[in-house]
């Protein structure tokens, strides 16, 4: 499942390196906190859920960083600790969206 990047441009007419994700929110199957919780490799980040099962092994942080998160919602770890590269990282990982979450939709960069 491939996404859309769109490469901005700065204040100074330089292209941004800022990726923003450009999913078609509507076309992304939605899951339940069950499901989630339901499955050991997905985890959840402002609304969308990733499936980290074939990535675990290859983070830089280590698999140790990532699975006390699986099941569980990461946005502020995310947020607070990830560059953009991680960004476009995380957009191929994306599998779906939480039912009913209010941020859906949201571009990851602003959070």
């Amino acid at each position: 499942m491939g996404a859309n990047c769109t490469t901005t441009k700065n204040e100074m007419g330089k292209e941004d390196n800022n990726k923003k994700l450009m999913k078609d929110w509507n076309s992304l199957p939605k899951y339940t906190k069950e499901e989630l919780k339901s499955h050991p490799f997905w985890i959840l980040i402002d609304g969308y859920i990733a499936n980290v099962e074939d990535f675990i092994e290859v983070h830089p942080g280590g698999k140790e960083s990532i699975l006390p998160y699986c099941t569980k919602d990461a946005t502020m770890l995310f947020t607070t600790s990830h560059s953009n590269a991680a960004v476009k990282e995380l957009e191929k990982l994306i599998i779906g969206t939480l039912s009913g979450h209010k941020d859906v939709g949201k571009e990851l960069n602003d959070m």
